[in-house]
């Protein structure tokens, strides 16, 4: 990695015994960008012992056309030596005008004779201290014995080819690692701002947010951006007359002549920021990073917060803790990390948009096709992905153009249809890539598309109390089929702009009858497992309201029956601490007496599965009784399976304690005032 993705702070015996650096300069022997910060470090850092331990050696490349011939790579080498570490190899200079290559380089087996294992034949030892090829060798065994990642191969020669497999490795760490997360960076000289950012960093893991912290020249300027860092929370502290403390002078040394308006584009951060009023530069480091950060393209998702050490700091960086989260957990996981499942919340700010809606009422998304999935099936049809068309009626009317089938189907091949579409579920890139003769010139194939439809998601909250937003509730769609691993479009595109500030602009689908009821004294049964208790939790929040509005001191004691039905919940998932949707909410709704019974189904939490239909027939004599005095019974969720089976169920409830014979059962579940809302 470069100096500065390295940092100067990483440098030591423990993290870096080994050192081999590629040193170039630029211009007048000035260091380039990417080891500017570690320059700047570098050359005002102090103590002999400070890289006792560490052995490096050095490739200087350098012009001499220029005067200072080798400027920066002699002083890398130069305070390396002085701050203690030692050269294992000596280091060579390379001067571009006699060319790089008549340079003799080192062979493979003589550069790592000095530190080679195989080459000691001393047994094995009590740690050394920490200088000397002794200790060296040490690292070395424990770190061949220790389990490692396999080592990325490289071809011995190549600059380009050793990058691209740099590369590589790289995305095939990021992807391993999913998702980035929020990025928790420091300046601190006392330690004050590192202490905070290590509470803010505890306090991120408390509330299920993904977060890794460390110092601005850990992190590295050159780590900056949309994809590594989407998110950032910045803890500054100034030193002296408004300085950047050690561990950030090189971030600060970069962000300060860093351009490019867009270049942290898609970066939202927040900043705390302490500084000391006694000094006449008050804030002066945290003010610049703010204004680069601002500068090149990052936004805000919570203001900045100045602490000023004279008043006292506590005063400012407890709310500040306080209300960090508040924009970070708009987009949350229900499901346990560890679960293979991944339930996604989101919250939509209307803010002013004058959008309005009601508990029951769904969010309509219209998503985007995956990158990957368009720029394979432009590859595969040989198309310029830059290339501008225009779309017409062929026969130059001018008639709006609507997707249709260009030829009728015939009923032969329904059955190869059903098994090589319906159930193995290919897309047009997976059937052409399969059929490769196939290649339908663009215009055909934008014919035959059919418009990507928008897809629902059940509103979660009531206006009466979230008059300004409104949250939904997902399961992130993945599955596998014989072409590979399949994932939703919609719910996989949404999860991935779960940023603050991402802006997904959807509209409110109106419910005809999936609706609360208006009378406060009907009784409401509520079926909903797995995503399908979504719509129920706005439900509750009407309800909570209307009680509050029906009887601002309170319910009267004993006039639950008389003045507000009863209301029960059967909610289904696999196992309470691993799916259970909103279980905080639920639990209030019952303490609060909004919900008078929460009956709960955890499917695998037993040897024997248990669903919401089982509980329902085990609470049938009281469920009947309930529709008799005219209950509102709302089923939401899976249609293809679970909304078949409670509807079975309550026939069968209503056969059974009530005595009705099967001839009556047609229209007996929906006269009762069954309202569903199902999905496929």
């Amino acid at each position: 990695m470069s100096w500065d993705e390295l940092g100067f702070a990483s440098i030591g015996a423990e993290k870096t015994p080994i050192l081999v650096v590629v040193q170039s300069s630029t211009g007048d022997g000035d260091p380039p960008d990417n080891s500017a910060m570690s320059y700047a470090t570098i050359r005002k850092a102090h103590g002999e012992g400070h890289l006792k331990g560490v052995q490096f050696s050095m490739m200087a490349v350098g012009d001499s056309n220029y005067t200072r011939f080798m400027g920066a790579p002699r002083l890398f080498r130069k305070r390396l030596l002085e701050l203690g570490a030692e050269e294992f190899y000596p280091s060579v200079e390379a001067d571009e005008v006699d060319g790089l290559e008549y340079i003799p380089a080192p062979t493979p087996a003589s550069a790592a004779a000095p530190v080679n294992p195989a080459k000691t034949e001393a047994p094995p030892v009590a740690p050394p201290a920490a200088s000397g090829g002794a200790a060296i060798l040490a690292r070395l065994r424990s770190a061949q014995a220790a389990p490692q990642a396999p080592p990325v191969p490289v071809a011995a020669t190549g600059g380009a080819a050793l990058l691209a497999r740099m590369r590589q490795a790289k995305v095939a760490q990021a992807k391993a690692k999913g998702p980035p997360p929020v990025m928790i960076v420091y300046g601190s000289q006392t330690g004050t701002a590192h202490e905070i950012a290590r509470n803010v960093h505890a306090e991120a893991t408390q509330r299920g947010i993904a977060a890794e912290v460390m110092s601005w020249d850990e992190l590295g300027f050159s780590s900056l951006g949309a994809e590594k860092t989407p998110i950032l929370v910045v803890v500054q502290s100034s030193t002296g007359d408004g300085d950047p403390p050690d561990n950030c002078a090189m971030a600060y040394a970069t962000i300060r002549k860093a351009h490019g308006e867009s270049q942290l584009k898609g970066v939202q951060f927040s900043m705390m920021a302490i500084g000391d009023s006694n000094y006449t530069r008050f804030m002066g480091a945290p003010r610049l990073f703010r204004k680069r950060l601002l500068d090149l393209g990052a936004q805000e998702f919570y203001p900045c917060v100045e602490a000023d050490e004279v008043d006292g700091i506590e005063c400012k960086v407890d709310p500040y803790m306080e209300n960090l989260w508040a924009p970070l957990l708009r987009a949350r996981y229900e499901s346990a990390p560890w679960s293979d499942r991944k339930l996604l919340h989101l919250r939509f700010d209307l803010g002013t948009s004058g959008m309005p809606y009601e508990a029951g009422d769904s969010l309509s998304v219209m998503p985007s096709n995956p990158a990957e999935m368009v720029s394979g099936l432009l590859a595969r049809l040989a198309l310029a992905p830059d290339s501008v068309v225009s779309i017409q009626a062929a026969d130059g009317s001018g008639k709006p153009m609507h997707p249709h089938i260009p030829s009728p189907c015939t009923l032969v091949g329904r059955p190869a249809y059903q098994h090589e579409i319906m159930l193995h579920q290919p897309s047009t890139l997976d059937l052409l890539t399969r059929f490769d003769s196939c290649t339908p010139p663009l215009d055909a194939l934008l014919d035959a598309l059919p418009p990507m439809p928008a897809r629902l998601y059940s509103i979660t909250t009531s206006p009466a109390e979230h008059p300004t937003a409104c949250d939904t509730c997902m399961s992130v769609v993945s599955f596998k089929t014989k072409y590979g691993d399949r994932k939703g479009v919609a719910t996989t595109w949404l999860d991935s702009l779960t940023a603050p500030g991402s802006q997904t602009p959807p509209t409110v689908q109106r419910a005809a009858d999936f609706k609360p009821p208006s009378d406060l004294s009907k009784p409401i049964i509520m079926v909903g497992p797995g995503t399908g208790v979504a719509p129920f939790r706005g439900f509750l929040q009407h309800h909570r309201q209307a009680i509050k509005r029906a009887f601002p001191a309170g319910l009267p004691a004993g006039q639950l029956s008389e003045n507000v039905g009863p209301s029960w919940l059967f909610f289904g998932c696999r196992k309470e601490d691993e799916d259970f949707l909103y279980k905080s909410d639920f639990k209030a709704f019952v303490e609060d007496k909004t919900l008078s019974r929460l009956e709960t189904a955890f499917s695998r939490a037993q040897a024997e599965k248990v669903y919401v239909q089982h509980l329902m027939k085990q609470n049938g004599e009281a469920l009947v009784k309930l529709l008799d005095t005219g209950a509102y019974c709302y089923v939401c969720g899976d249609g293809a399976n679970m909304a078949k089976d409670v509807h079975a169920t309550l026939l069968e409830m209503l056969i059974t304690h009530k005595g009705l014979s099967m001839a009556c059962k047609s229209n007996m579940v929906h006269e009762k005032g069954c309202i569903r809302d199902i999905w496929c």
